[in-house]
């Protein structure tokens, strides 16, 4: 590892648009004066969508200190809870959080509450609110 806190972002746009939700917070967050050489952000993508086959392995090999998930208003939450409930089963130390822009997206807190999986939930537009988790 060369320093850097590592995240990796898992888009769950569709695979045939460009990632533009992830895209635009990878852009702020580096460009941001307080995170600019502290932190390596990826990006993976599941190969199909609406499921998320495949994505642990693809995170995993990241080796990231936290990995961010979208939820998508066409995907099943469910699937996404499993993935991340594989990823804390093969690193518990791997931070999760999920962005959820709106609430259109379908995620209650109530329900993150209750997966026990998820770290951190942020609710509305995701960039500020990620660099102030990230700096605190």
């Amino acid at each position: 590892m060369n320093g850097k806190f590592k995240i990796t972002m898992v888009g769950t746009d569709d695979p045939s648009k460009p990632p533009l939700l992830i895209s635009c917070v990878k852009t702020y967050l580096e460009s941001r004066d307080s995170l600019k050489n502290k932190i390596e952000i990826t990006q993976v993508y599941p190969e199909k969508k609406g499921f998320f086959d495949g994505v642990k392995d693809e995170v995993l090999k990241e080796k990231p200190n936290m990995a961010t998930i979208t939820p998508h208003e066409d995907w099943d939450n469910s699937s996404m809870y499993e993935l991340c409930r594989d990823i804390k089963r093969a690193d518990e130390n791997i931070i999760i959080v999920f962005c959820s822009e709106t609430e259109r997206n379908r995620v209650m807190l109530k329900e993150v509450e209750n997966s026990r999986v998820v770290d951190h939930l942020i609710y509305g537009e995701a960039e500020v609110p990620f660099e102030k988790l990230l700096n605190y």
